[in-house]
């Protein structure tokens, strides 16, 4: 199967083409919209760049430790409900280890800051880690399998480590060294990802309603295109 890629972007890449990204076959990109309490400078027109370009598009939040984790969620949250939510589910960065609080803290201040932004948007938040990040500040609690995994780890392997208690990534960040140039950015690197699935189950994920097959039975593949995306609602935690 050919692997879906993708880019993730913040002022560090400059001006940005997303016609040019689209061209160079990236499918989607996530944005730095936030961190503590302020906005990313070129989050607004990055924001409305990537849709114009038909670019899927999420937004993360770095997590910082100079504000609650009530405060920072509240933050990402207003940010959505004055330019809108994206196609993808909004990510909660957690990779900063500077400054961080004991491992129990850390834990309990993503799963506050996870469950706030899906009570404010309603909308499950993905998880970006890195195994490493994770073993130190993470948990292997079978309770963060609820959220899907992005997961950063640089390997030429065919496949990222595995990083319990998850099971499989969504989303993998296998790079930071993408040609900045190629996917029009103005940055010489830029990271790239992979999705685990094919383009029709990214446009699921995303909310596309699919078009039928030409030919086929009409009203069987509306049931069955129906049930899937109740069980990735379900999974994504959207069917409330």
């Amino acid at each position: 199967m050919t692997r879906i890629i993708g880019t993730d972007v913040s002022h560090w890449q400059g001006n940005i083409d997303f016609a040019k990204m689209k061209a160079a076959g990236a499918q989607f990109v996530f944005m730095k919209s936030s961190q503590a309490a302020w906005t990313d400078q070129r989050f607004v027109r990055n924001w409305q760049a990537a849709k114009d370009a038909g670019i899927f598009r999420g937004a993360y939040h770095f997590i910082d430790w100079t504000r609650t984790a009530q405060q920072q969620a509240d933050h990402f949250s207003n940010i959505f409900a004055a330019h809108g939510l994206g196609d993808l589910p909004p990510v909660a960065d957690f990779e900063l280890r500077a400054g961080a609080p004991p491992q129990s803290q850390t834990v309990l201040f993503l799963r506050v800051f996870c469950e706030r932004v899906e009570a404010n948007t309603g909308k499950r938040p993905i998880v970006y880690t890195a195994p490493y990040v994770w073993r130190e500040m993470g948990s292997t609690d079978p309770y963060w399998r609820r959220y899907d995994l992005w997961l950063a780890h640089y390997t030429t392997a065919s496949n990222p480590l595995t990083t319990p208690p998850w099971h499989a990534w969504k989303f993998w960040q296998f790079t930071a060294r993408g040609p900045g140039s190629v996917y029009g950015v103005s940055s010489a690197d830029i990271d790239l990802n992979y999705w685990s699935g094919t383009l029709d189950e990214l446009r699921e994920y995303a909310g596309v309603k699919p078009e039928p097959p030409v030919g086929a039975d009409w009203l069987a593949w509306r049931v069955e295109t129906d049930r899937r995306l109740e069980r990735l609602e379900k999974a994504a935690g959207l069917d409330r």
